[in-house]
C-alpha cells in the first residue's frame, strides 16, 4: 500500500530541547525509540545488507561477483539475451573461436512460458477472491468480488504476472513486489467543470472535479438521478447544477491510481539464501534509487532538509540502475547531471528495536549515501505483511525461497550441443582450410602475377595443362568433420527434447518408439509434457495465489468506508462498507478456466470413446460387455469423469435373456433364408413364395392369380400343347358313346 506521509515533529521556527527519551525525530511515528536504540537499528540495517551482499554475490557498487548466487542469475539471463561472452571466459577452448548458439535454451522457457500463462493467465478474470456462504443471497461478498475484479483489470498485474513468470523461468526466480501507488501531477489549465449555486468547482467525495465530457450513468434504484461514472458517490439530478467555463482552474491529472505488481530486480533484492520463505528471514532488503524530492515528498520535511541533500551525484546504484548491455545499453555512464539520486533502501527487519523483550516487524527507509535512517515505523502501520512474494521457475529449491529454472536444468547439456555445433562451424570455416595453386597452370602466374578473386579477368590455361590430373587451385581442409561427434549432437538434442516431452517425427528411433506407431509414441510423450510442464504450473499457481493474496488485501484497504459501485452492465449499484470488505472471507484461487477447458475437452472426447465402445458390445456383445464393465469403469474414473455408472449403466439378466431369444430367432430367420436362397424361387411352391414376399415386403398373389400364372408359363413353354376342353353341364353324349372331341387325344 501506499506509505503514509508523515508530518514533521516539530519545525524550524519553534524547536525545544526534548527529553533524551524519546530520540528526537523527523516525522511522525508510533515507535518510540532512544538515541541509543535508533543507532542500533541503523546499524543492525547496515549490518544485514553488508552481509547479504557478500552470501548473494553483491559488490558495494551494485557489481555481481564471479561464480556467486547472483553471478548464475545473470549468466542465465544472458543466455536468454543471446550474450554469450562468459563462454568464452569460464570454458575457453572451442568458445574462444567460436561462440555460436543453436538457442536450445531460449525454445524451452519460450515454450514452457507461453503454455504457462495461458494455463494460469489466459483469461479475464483469471482469479477469485471471494467465498461464497449462500449462493444467490450474499450480496456484500459479491459486491466486494466486483469491486475487487475492476480494481485489478484497471491495473497492470495480468501483464505483470506474464512477464515475471517468464523471469523466472529463466532466472530461478522471480521476486514481485505488490503496493498501492498514485501517479498524478498538478497543473493549472482552461476546463469546463461543475459548478455549486455559488460559482465554486465541485468535488466528487473522491476529491475529483466534474468535468463536462464525463459520463453518467442512471442509478439504478431511483428515478431520474444518474451517478457519476468515475466515482459513483457523486449523484445528481438533471438541471440540478451547471457547467461553467475556467480559464486558469487549478487541477490534478491522476494518471494512475491503484495496485501495481512489479517485478524486482535480482540484484536489487537481498534476503538470506538458507531461509524456506521471505516472510520468515529475520531481515529483507530491496535497493533503489531515489531523488530527494520523491523523499520529501513521502517522508514530510524537516530543518535543514535542503543542506542534507546537497551535492547529491549518482552513477550505477541498485540493479535497477543498472546498464542493460544486451540491450545496447552503455555501462558507467552517467543517467543525467540534473536529476540528482540518492542509493535507498527499504528495510524490513524483525528485531527487538525499543527493548521490551519481544522481536517486532519492523519497515525502515535507510539513506545509504550518508548511512542515516530516513523513516522507520511498525510493519503492522504501514502494510499488511512484507510485499514481496516469490515465483519459482521449474521448481522450488527445497527448504529454500528461491526456485531452479529451465537454464538451469538444461544448462550442461545446451553447452554441449552448442560447442559440437561450433566446432563444426571452425571446421567449415577459412581457419581450418589452406588454398594450394599450381604456378605452371596458367600463363600469368608463371610471371608472377597474383590471383584476382570475383573479378572478370579470364587466365589462359598453359597448353598441355592436365586439368584432370589436378585443378589449377584446390583447397584442403586440414580438419575432418567426426561423424561421431555429429551422432552425439543428434542425440544430445533429441534427449534433450524428450526431457521436457517436446518431439519431432524424426525422434522417433531416439525414443525407441516403433516406426509404425510413431504417431502414439510421439503422443504419449506430449502427454508427459503436459504432466512436467502441469508440476511447474502447480508450482506458479501456489506463488501467484500468494501474489493476488496481497492484491485483494491492498485493494480493500484503500477502499472509502462507503463505497458505491456499478455493475459492469450497468444495472445494479453495489454498496460496499469497508469494515465489511475487511472481515469477509476471502478464498484466493486461480480460475484456470483456458487450461480447464483444454483439458475437459480432451478428457471429454477419450470418455466419450469409452462409452461408444462399451455402448456397441452391449448391443452386439452383452454378456462380454457385462464381463468387461468394471474396466470400463476403470478408465472413466481415471479420466475423472463425474458419473461413470450413467454413462456405462450396468447390464440386466433380462435384458441378456431378450438378447439371446432375439439372437435365436435372427439365426433361424437366417437359416431360413439361406434355405430358400439355396432353392430357385421358380421351384419353390406357391405356400413358400408367399411366404418369402411377405418377408421380403411384397404383397402376396392370391391363389387365382398364382393358378393364372402358372397357366401362362405353362403355355409359353409348350405352344403345341392343347389344353382339354372343360365338360359342359348336361352334355353325356360323347362320355356315353366313347367317341372324343375332335382335335383332342384320345383317353
Amino acid at each position: 500500500m501506499e506509505l503514509p506521509k508523515p508530518q514533521p515533529a516539530f519545525d524550524g521556527n519553534d524547536f525545544t530541547v526534548l527529553p533524551p527519551a524519546p530520540a528526537p525525530t523527523r516525522f511522525k511515528t508510533n515507535l518510540q525509540l532512544t538515541p541509543d536504540q535508533r543507532e542500533e537499528l541503523k546499524h543492525r540495517c547496515l549490518t544485514r545488507i553488508a552481509e547479504l551482499q557478500r552470501e548473494m554475490g553483491l559488490s558495494g557498487e551494485g557489481a555481481v561477483n564471479g561464480g556467486s548466487w547472483m553471478d548464475r542469475r545473470k549468466r542465465y539471463q544472458d543466455l536468454f539475451d543471446n550474450d554469450n561472452s562468459w563462454r568464452a571466459a569460464m570454458y575457453g577452448g572451442v568458445f574462444d573461436k567460436s561462440n555460436l548458439t543453436l538457442g536450445t535454451a531460449q525454445r524451452f522457457v519460450r515454450e514452457m512460458h507461453s503454455k504457462a500463462a495461458d494455463d494460469l493467465l489466459g483469461t479475464r478474470p483469471f482469479f477469485a477472491a471471494v467465498k461464497y456462504q449462500n449462493v444467490g443471497d450474499d450480496q456484500t461478498a459479491r459486491a466486494v468480488e466486483e469491486l475487487v475484479q475492476q480494481r485489478v483489470d484497471q491495473s497492470d498485474v495480468q501483464t505483470e504476472l506474464r512477464s515475471a513468470v517468464r523471469s523466472a523461468l529463466i532466472r530461478n526466480e522471480c521476486v514481485v513486489k505488490i503496493r498501492w501507488i498514485k501517479r498524478s501531477t498538478p497543473y493549472v489549465g482552461p476546463a469546463v467543470v461543475l459548478v455549486d449555486a455559488n460559482g465554486e468547482p465541485i468535488k466528487t467525495p473522491n476529491g475529483l472535479m466534474v468535468y463536462e465530457n464525463d459520463d453518467f450513468l442512471p442509478d439504478p434504484n431511483v428515478e431520474e438521478v444518474a451517478r457519476l461514472e468515475k466515482d459513483p458517490l457523486f449523484a445528481m439530478r438533471q438541471g440540478e447544477f451547471q457547467y461553467k467555463q475556467f480559464d486558469r482552474l487549478p487541477q490534478e491529472l491522476i494518471q494512475f491510481e491503484g495496485v501495481e505488481c512489479r517485478e524486482v530486480d535480482y540484484r536489487s533484492f537481498l534476503c538470506p539464501l538458507r531461509c524456506p520463505d521471505i516472510h520468515e528471514a529475520d531481515a529483507v532488503f530491496q535497493l533503489y534509487d531515489d531523488t530527494p524530492q520523491r523523499i520529501k515528498e513521502t517522508y514530510g520535511e524537516y530543518e535543514g532538509f535542503d543542506e542534507y541533500w546537497a551535492g547529491s551525484v549518482t552513477d550505477e546504484g541498485s540493479g535497477e540502475m543498472r546498464a542493460k548491455e544486451t540491450h545496447g545499453e552503455q555501462r558507467d555512464t552517467v543517467v543525467s547531471r540534473l536529476n540528482i539520486f540518492r542509493r535507498m533502501a527499504e528495510c524490513y527487519v524483525r528485531f527487538d528495536a525499543d527493548g521490551d523483550g519481544f522481536e517486532e516487524e519492523i519497515f525502515c527507509v535507510l539513506d545509504r549515501s550518508c548511512e542515516d535512517l530516513v523513516y522507520y515505523e511498525y510493519l503492522a502501520n504501514v502494510m499488511h505483511k512484507r510485499p514481496f512474494e516469490a515465483i519459482p521457475g521449474v521448481a522450488r529449491v527445497p527448504n529454500r525461497w528461491y526456485g531452479e529454472g529451465v537454464i538451469q536444468a538444461v544448462i550442461d547439456q545446451d553447452t554441449y550441443i552448442d560447442a559440437q555445433f561450433n566446432r563444426f562451424n571452425i571446421k567449415d570455416s577459412k581457419e581450418n582450410s589452406v588454398t594450394f595453386r599450381d604456378p605452371m597452370a596458367v600463363r600469368e602466374w608463371k610471371n608472377g602475377a597474383q590471383v584476382e578473386f570475383g573479378g572478370d579477368k579470364i587466365y589462359d590455361v598453359e597448353p598441355g595443362y592436365d586439368k584432370d590430373h589436378r585443378p589449377p587451385m584446390w583447397n584442403v581442409n586440414l580438419t575432418e568433420k567426426s561423424e561421431i561427434g555429429l551422432e552425439l549432437l543428434q542425440m544430445a538434442q533429441q534427449q534433450l527434447n524428450l526431457m521436457f516431452g517436446v518431439i519431432g517425427a524424426k525422434d522417433a528411433s531416439a525414443s525407441d518408439l516403433n516406426s509404425s506407431r510413431t504417431a502414439t509414441g510421439i503422443l504419449n510423450i506430449e502427454r508427459t509434457s503436459n504432466l512436467l510442464i502441469k508440476n511447474s504450473e502447480i508450482q506458479h499457481q501456489k506463488a501467484i495465489i500468494g501474489i493476488m493474496g496481497q492484491v485483494v488485501t491492498i485493494v480493500l484497504e484503500n477502499i472509502r468506508d462507503t463505497e458505491l459501485l456499478l455493475s459492469k452492465d450497468g444495472k445494479m449499484l453495489l454498496t460496499i462498507n469497508r469494515e465489511e470488505a475487511r472481515t469477509i472471507d476471502r478464498e484466493i484461487r486461480l480460475l484456470l478456466t483456458r487450461s480447464r477447458s483444454s483439458e475437459m475437452l480432451s478428457t471429454n472426447q477419450q470418455a466419450l470413446a469409452v462409452a461408444e465402445k462399451y455402448h456397441m458390445m452391449r448391443a452386439q456383445m452383452p454378456e462380454v460387455a457385462r464381463t468387461l464393465r468394471p474396466l470400463f469403469l476403470s478408465q472413466l474414473k481415471a479420466l475423472e469423469v463425474a458419473d461413470p455408472d450413467e454413462l456405462c449403466p450396468n447390464i440386466a439378466d433380462d435384458e441378456i435373456k431378450s438378447w439371446q431369444e432375439k439372437s435365436q430367432q435372427s439365426a433361424q430367420a437366417q437359416l431360413r433364408r439361406e434355405t430358400r436362397e439355396a432353392i430357385a424361387y421358380k421351384d419353390c411352391p406357391p405356400s413358400v413364395q408367399a411366404q418369402w414376399e411377405t418377408e421380403m415386403g411384397f404383397q402376396p398373389a392370391s391363389p387365382e392369380e398364382r393358378a393364372q400364372k402358372a397357366k401362362q408359363d405353362f403355355t409359353l413353354k409348350n405352344p403345341e400343347f392343347v389344353m382339354p376342353a372343360v365338360p359342359q353341364p348336361g352334355a353325356h353324349g360323347a362320355e356315353e358313346t366313347g367317341e372324343a372331341p375332335t382335335g383332342a387325344p384320345a383317353q
